[in-house]
Parts: structure tokens; sequence; C-alpha cells
């Protein structure tokens, strides 16, 4: 009833068709590498100004609860009576900047602060995704190099 369909050449693919495909698949991996991972730099470095912001204002809402600044980013965890004994911030996932550094906090004086994040090489300077992120940096992401 069903016929046997081999009376031709053995049927499928021979090793250099084979080769051929992977080769070509590697080159489309290769291309598509190369265009996204310029965006994931970027959106790790937007992450991190994202977040200096925050911390940025849940700093002034604690000076303006307590009437005065924070001795470390940690004591914004912590419940406080000035806050309806609740912590400032919720989770410490935000003290830590995309590439797993803690972020600087730096006090200037009784109402000067600043936020850094030292950027994916954790040193100072740099450029590219290993610049550094301020919350006083007053760039606008276009002249920031975004």
């Amino acid at each position: 009833m069903f016929k046997n369909r081999k009376s031709g050449p053995e049927r499928g693919f021979t090793l250099i068709e084979l080769m051929v495909v992977v080769a070509i698949l590697g080159v489309l991996g290769l291309v598509v590498a190369t265009n996204v991972f310029p965006y994931f730099a970027r959106s790790q470095q937007t992450v991190a100004k994202t977040n200096i912001d925050t911390l940025k204002a849940t700093v002034q809402k604690y000076r303006l609860d307590n009437f005065r600044l924070p001795d470390s980013l940690q004591v914004l965890l912590d419940p406080n009576e000035h806050n309806a004994d609740e912590a400032y911030l919720e989770n410490s996932d935000i003290l830590y900047d995309p590439w797993g550094n803690e972020y600087l906090y730096i006090v200037e004086s009784s109402k000067s602060f600043e936020i850094k994040s030292l950027g994916s090489d954790n040193v100072e300077g740099g450029e590219g995704d290993a610049r550094d992120i301020s919350s006083k940096d007053t760039r606008h992401e276009k002249d920031a190099g975004y």
C-alpha cells in the first residue's frame, strides 16, 4: 500500500551543505551581536543615572524630614520615625550600580552631597560605559555620549 520513496539516491544534507549553513548562522550572529552590545552598555548607563536620581530625591526627602543629611545611604533602609516608621528605601538593590559596585555617597557640606557611580571599570574617570555618572552631572544625554 505504501510506496518506498528511497528508489533514487539517498535523501539528506551533505556535510558541506551543513557547514555552509553553520557558517552563515555564525556570520549573522556576529552581525547581530556587534549591533546589540552598544545598546546594552547604554541601557546600563541609563539605569545608573535613574538610580542616582532616585537616591538623590530620597536623600533630599530624608534631609527635609530630619534636618540633616544621612550619614550613609544604608541609613535610608532603616525605619525612621519622621517617615511614619517606614524606611525611605524598600530594597537595598538600588544602592548598587548596574555593574555591581556600591554608589559613592559624598557629603560636601550640611546641605550639599554627591552620589556617584564610577562606571563599568569602577575607576575614577573613563569614557564610554566606563565613564563616571554623578548626581552633579548637568550634561544632557546627547552631550554625555548617549
